[in-house]
């Protein structure tokens, strides 16, 4: 237990010398919450089952109650709240309790009346709002749900973790087909936590419904860079898209291109006619860099498989305009609609036979050997790239994927040099802090280290849900094992699917004996897994624990 545990008791204990002066009551009542905080139970019951019977003041009950709910002993806690719900009547926190336990005995009418009555009374209670407004939306009465989230935000604090109750709002607005506030939530959310993956998808769907390509557009690449580009399908729909975002620019100009003409392929390109439409769009090329023309050109290739045409038509403009990203986040594109990782890779090499001092080249050849699993020539381009630049946070950056490869290789020595490198270029680059970290709590005994480390990266960014499982890792090695579920759980819902999340709250269930939970939480990180070793990870603790 840390020394804000121990202070939390000393308070507990001398609240309960007030109200009972006796000195066998304190020790009893330190002991009992003290196991209970320690994850000890059985001792915890012990103790309790001392201090209760000879007691006549009601405090001792409160840390009574909390332990019953913390191990699950929901028919002791029905009963208990008859004898003590006039007692607590002000406490929300306890009521809360009173009300789940009722849900989980199977009165679940009565636990949700009586939420709705916490609610009206402790609007800003932000675990009986949610509790609340999820019934709301299962009785279908979402204006209800709406209600009580505005309750909660416009009374209470603004706070980082408020980004989940603005999403929600966002999603009823939808609902109701009130785009407009649902993107108004929706900013709120983002502002609120910026790396809020399903908060952008959302965002982008909403801005492209609207028509606001440049917005749905921007929605999407901050997306996939969250998400680290790993959704092919929304990868080629945001091709498709940025290109539709070009050709509407594009049709609305007189600057390079007939209107007439280029109506006349826009008609036969929405026939799916694409080898007209290409030769009638060749006809209306007057510019040979013209953007807008050249991207739906390429995508017309594209959609008659000419890859190597479209890669060609790419190349050259590269050449001639080897700053401009375009082309290269085209041909990358690319490889999600079907163009093979050699063929790209071939391109970007004569490419850089041409242009070998552009950043861009190097950049973009490492990230497509890493997509092909070539791990040994990324790192090749990675170094070249880090050569070339000037830029203090690029070279952090480029530092921090090189890292990560030494850490999959387990070349951890390597791997810890090159990170306290990018922390250098950039002290507030926090994947960088993120990962060393996390190395030093579960492959040195620099746990100290480790966790001053993560107290530096959470107070540049407390939401992120992947830097606060480093702190769960963390309260894990030090054996703070209540901590450690305390904090997963309350990212479990942000990244329901992350393997090593649900890897970690399956270890942390175990320690705490809640074995049934420990195996379902690893069985589902199975599910999810995405490689081969993830999931033989997974199989060898169900083993173990079986």
């Amino acid at each position: 237990m840390n020394t804000l545990g121990y202070l939390y008791l000393f308070i507990l204990a001398i609240n309960c010398l007030q109200a009972e002066p006796s000195a066998q009551s304190f020790h009893r009542y330190f002991w009992a919450n003290y196991f209970s905080f320690s994850n000890e139970s059985q001792k915890a019951d012990k103790w309790f089952k001392e201090l209760l019977p000879n007691t006549d003041s009601m405090f001792p009950y409160k840390g009574y109650i909390h332990h019953l709910a913390q191990t699950g002993k929901t028919q002791e806690l029905a009963a208990i709240s008859q004898r003590f719900e006039k007692h607590f009547a002000k406490d929300p926190d306890i009521q809360f309790i009173f009300a789940k336990s009722l849900a989980l005995i199977g009165k679940k009418q009565e636990a949700y009346k009586k939420l709705i009555t916490l609610n009206r009374e402790f609007p800003t209670h932000s675990e009986i709002a949610m509790q609340v407004s999820q019934w709301y939306i299962g009785q279908k009465e979402i204006h209800n749900a709406i209600a009580v989230l505005d309750a909660l935000l416009n009374q209470s604090p603004r706070k980082p973790n408020n980004f989940l109750f603005y999403f929600l709002k966002a999603q009823m607005h939808m609902q109701l087909q009130e785009q407009e506030k649902a993107l108004a939530a929706l900013k709120e959310s983002l502002d609120l936590y910026p790396s809020f993956d399903k908060g952008w998808l959302l965002y982008a769907l909403l801005q492209e419904q609207a028509g606001q390509l440049h917005h749905a557009v921007n929605g999407y690449t901050t997306f996939l860079e969250v998400t680290g580009g790993t959704n092919t399908k929304i990868a080629k729909h945001l091709l498709q898209l940025a290109i539709k975002q070009k050709t509407t620019l594009f049709q609305a100009s007189n600057v390079s291109v007939n209107k007439n003409c280029f109506e006349k392929v826009m008609l036969l390109f929405e026939q799916k006619q694409y080898r007209k439409a290409l030769d009638a769009l060749d006809n209306c090329i007057t510019h040979k860099l013209d953007e807008k023309a050249i991207l739906l050109k390429v995508q017309l290739l594209t959609a008659l498989g000419q890859f190597d045409s479209a890669i060609s038509v790419l190349k050259t403009c590269i050449c001639q305009q080897p700053d401009n990203q375009i082309w290269y986040q085209t041909i990358h594109l690319l490889c999600d609609s079907g163009l093979s990782l050699p063929k790209a890779i071939a391109a970007f090499k004569e490419i850089e036979n041409k242009k070998s001092g552009n950043i861009l080249v190097q950049l973009y050849l490492a990230d497509l050997y890493l997509k092909n699993e070539q791990k040994r020539p990324a790192i090749i381009y990675l170094k070249r790239a880090l050569r070339i630049s000037n830029d203090s946070q690029i070279k952090a950056k480029i530092l921090f994927q090189m890292a990560a490869m030494y850490y999959e290789q387990k070349r951890f020595a390597k791997m810890e040099k090159t990170l306290k490198m990018a922390i250098e270029y950039d002290n507030q680059f926090v994947p960088a802090m993120n990962l060393l970290s996390y190395y030093w709590a579960t492959k040195t005994n620099k746990i100290e280290q480790a966790n001053v480390l993560a107290q530096q990266v959470f107070a540049i960014d407390p939401t992120n849900p992947h830097f606060l499982d480093t702190q769960a890792v963390i309260h894990y090695k030090k054996q703070e094992f209540a901590q450690a579920r305390n904090v997963l759980e309350g990212i479990i819902n942000q990244i329901p699917d992350d393997f090593h999340v649900l890897k970690h709250l399956g270890k942390t269930y175990k320690q705490l004996g809640k074995l049934d939970m420990a195996k379902e939480h690893i069985s589902k990180a199975m599910h999810v897994a995405q490689t081969s070793k993830q999931k033989q990870q997974a199989q060898k603790l169900i083993d173990a624990w079986n």
